[in-house]
């Protein structure tokens, strides 16, 4: 199903649980409200991913995040220089987060994209939602919504955006270890811009 860059209507249907795919500045990916057990499911089953693995969220800016995971003034100063934008940041996630969506650990990744649409869902809609790769586990990343063939129509909502085309690096990723942070992926920012900020621990 396809549907037009309405944002009020796109946040109804994911208030009605369903699976809506989505542009990121960095590529195409799958997003459900975290809050309603039944979509969690439904994702789980289509993609189909390793259920130990936690999902990332989409949220508006460091407010929401603080909503979802434990953040210090450090982590908030990252947020503050390079959100919105690809840097995805694995801090401890709070109890607000289901256990399946933290793959049954005790973390969260946080993301804030700078891609005008996406930035437009999750400031409408004000709550977390998914933002796990729009493509079967082990299978190539989903660069448009023509990727999305793969999928089951009546599952999943693809949004319609002009644009299509989103290939770039993916994220950057940041594991916080204590006052440190570990780099798990080097995506569009670079480790080196992130060592003038951060004590940063290479894989």
């Amino acid at each position: 199903m396809l549907v037009d860059k309405d944002v009020d209507q796109i946040c109804e249907l994911l208030a009605n649980g369903k699976i809506l795919a989505y542009p990121t500045e960095t590529q195409w990916v799958l997003g459900v409200d975290i809050t309603i057990p039944k979509a969690i499911d439904e994702l789980l089953d289509i993609k189909p991913r390793d259920k130990e693995k936690a999902m990332s969220l989409l949220v508006a800016d460091p407010r929401m995040a603080k909503t979802y995971a434990y953040i210090t003034e450090k982590d908030e100063e990252l947020m503050q220089l390079f959100w919105p934008g690809p840097l995805t940041l694995i801090l401890p996630a709070k109890e607000i987060v289901p256990k399946k969506v933290r793959g049954g650990g005790t973390t969260i990744g946080l993301r804030c994209s700078s891609h005008p649409l996406a930035k437009k869902i999750i400031r409408k809609y004000q709550k977390a939602i998914s933002t796990t790769s729009a493509n079967r586990s082990g299978q190539p990343t989903a660069h448009s919504k023509r990727d999305m063939i793969w999928a089951p129509k009546d599952s999943l909502v693809v949004v319609d955006d002009d644009t299509n085309l989103v290939k770039n690096p993916g994220s950057t990723v940041l594991l916080k270890e204590g006052s440190n942070y570990r780099l798990i992926r080097e995506g569009q920012i670079e480790a080196d811009l992130l060592k003038k900020y951060v004590s940063l621990i290479e894989i």
